[in-house]
């Protein structure tokens, strides 16, 4: 019975530890990443003399900023569920595919790589987000840690074993030369004649 009650303690516990610190923590850690990519695509374009009125620089700002307000909101499973639909209609996938090339399309090469760079940044972030604010997903990533370190303290073990079985080895045969040698010496120089 008390361990029922504990157990139920320590799932309350965790409950509110991911919710209200380690699930708000990971936001800001991502967001932060955002913003950061937000100011690095603001001082490419500053740099590259690009005028911030440029389409390309609206729709990446655009892009990142929507990012920004509905971070909180994305998961695996939305995602997963967004895809199973949209693919429901492939009209429509061509559709948003075009607009979206659309709004990033330029002649410039070097800033067609960087937006689709940025672009490819922007994904990965939110993916590493969707995954790490995913407590299923979290728990498979502690359990496979800690089994990695089982399995390299277990390799370690037989490691160490090993080097114990050659170490014994070599001082078996190296102390057994030298007590032949010891012998065949003494004997020859103090044997009567």
């Amino acid at each position: 019975m008390i361990n029922t009650f504990f157990f139920g303690v320590n799932l309350l516990l965790i409950y509110v530890a991911w919710n209200f610190f380690l699930k708000r923590s990971i936001l800001d850690h991502f967001r932060d990443k955002l913003f950061d990519l937000r100011d690095d695509i603001r001082s490419f374009y500053i740099q590259n003399n690009i005028p911030l009125s440029d389409k390309t620089y609206k729709s990446l700002r655009d892009s990142l900023n929507s990012h920004l307000r509905f971070t909180e909101q994305k998961s695996l499973l939305k995602v997963a569920v967004f895809l199973a639909e949209t693919d429901k209609y492939p009209e429509l996938c061509k559709w948003l595919d075009y607009r979206l090339e659309e709004s990033f399309s330029t002649d410039n090469e070097k800033l067609k790589e960087y937006i689709l760079e940025s672009r490819q940044k922007a994904a990965e972030i939110l993916i590493g987000y969707m995954i790490f604010s995913s407590p299923a997903i979290m728990v498979l990533y502690i359990i496979s840690g800690i089994f990695c370190i089982i399995k390299s303290l277990f390799n370690a073990a037989i490691r160490r074993a090993n080097l114990r079985d050659v170490v014994k080895t070599y001082i078996l045969k190296k102390s057994l030369k030298l007590e032949g040698y010891s012998i065949s010496h003494y004997g020859q120089n103090h044997c009567p004649t």
